[in-house]
């Protein structure tokens, strides 16, 4: 079973997780993931 290391809840993973607030698109721009703009 996944579990969500960012909201400790199981059946999703932090990519999945729904309690940040933006939705998936605003994370097209990577100010949220600063990490995956390593690239």
């Amino acid at each position: 079973t996944l579990v969500c290391w960012k909201c400790n809840k199981p059946g999703h993973m932090k990519k999945d997780c729904r309690s940040r607030k933006s939705n998936d698109g605003a994370v097209s721009k990577g100010s949220n993931d600063p990490e995956k703009q390593q690239g």
